[in-house]
């Protein structure tokens, strides 16, 4: 469990599945999850994979829960990708659309890196953005500025349908204050 001052970064349970079932609907990924059964084995393969927050091989999926009452925002991942190389982790972040332009994505991104870069052996963490996003530009004229370099990924070209970030260790912790 990550906490910061609004928010606490946890583990899904079978509990939570209504309240995730209603975010992805929400935020148009029901898609992925026809229904609320595929959800629930869905959270069962990522508990039977298992989160791993070990030093060398961090993977994680994270709810992102508002602290001052039990309700869910989001959620937050670090993961491998088949984008990337072995050793490269990828950070995701859904927030509910009622729930966005609260700083929530930003409060949790930062505690997510600070874990990232303070309690594992990574030295740097990569966004993937999608190109056709209404907010493509913003976000990614946002995250150069905090010191994350645009970069190109063993399978992306400038006509991919994502735009890859990586932000080092050593720009974070320099820039820690823009985050």
């Amino acid at each position: 469990m990550i906490e910061t001052n609004r928010l606490i970064l946890r583990e899904f349970n079978e509990k939570d599945l209504d309240k995730l079932y209603i975010l992805m609907r929400n935020n148009g990924f029901i898609y992925n999850f026809p229904d609320k059964s595929y959800l629930l084995r869905y959270i069962q393969n990522l508990k039977k994979k298992g989160n791993h927050f070990r030093p060398d091989d961090t993977r994680f999926v994270l709810g992102i829960f508002l602290k001052d009452k039990p309700k869910l925002v989001g959620w937050s991942a670090v993961l491998p990708s088949r984008r990337l190389t072995s050793e490269q982790r990828e950070r995701k972040v859904v927030i509910a659309n009622d729930h966005r332009k609260k700083g929530y994505a930003t409060e949790s991104g930062k505690a997510i890196l600070e874990y990232m870069f303070n309690k594992t052996n990574h030295d740097e963490i990569i966004i993937r953005v999608s190109r056709s996003s209404f907010y493509y530009k913003p976000i990614a004229k946002s995250i150069i500025k905090k010191g994350y370099e645009p970069i190109t990924s063993k399978n992306s070209n400038k006509r991919s349908k994502y735009a890859y970030f990586m932000l080092t260790k050593e720009n974070f912790m320099n820039n820690r204050e823009k985050f």
